[in-house]
């Protein structure tokens, strides 16, 4: 049975209860009473959750948030999040039930994971997911 979610596993809005970045971030859409419940609203949202996760600070939310909010690029950052997040939620699922993650999906999380930003290195970096997603 699944661990019921506790106030220490919120923050910020968003659950953080897989300790793996890629479990956090599947569960931006958890399912409670057995709905589904998104949280990934708009860009605003989708910002704050990369704050959450410790991936952005309050400064880069900011200035990512002035530059792109409202604009079509940051709806279509959103929605590719969002798809994302749902294909490795089949993946997770498909797993669990015994059958192996695909090679493909492997690929692409290690291109996410090298195009995302290094929290701990540089801050530099921190706006280059969705810099390659407005392009």
């Amino acid at each position: 049975m699944p661990k019921a979610a506790n106030r220490s596993d919120w923050k910020d809005g968003f659950l953080f209860l897989g300790n793996e970045l890629v479990l956090d971030f599947v569960n931006t859409r958890p399912v409670q009473d057995g709905k589904a419940m998104e949280m990934l609203t708009d860009f605003g949202a989708v910002l704050q959750w990369f704050q959450a996760a410790d991936l952005l600070n309050s400064e880069q939310v900011a200035r990512l948030g002035r530059q792109w909010e409202g604009t079509t690029e940051a709806q279509k950052a959103t929605e590719v999040m969002k798809d994302l997040r749902e294909r490795w939620r089949e993946e997770i699922l498909a797993w669990e039930g015994g059958r192996a993650i695909r090679s493909q999906t492997l690929d692409e999380t290690k291109r996410v994971n090298e195009d995302a930003p290094d929290a701990y290195e540089t801050h530099q970096k921190s706006s280059c997911v969705f810099d390659q997603a407005m392009v």
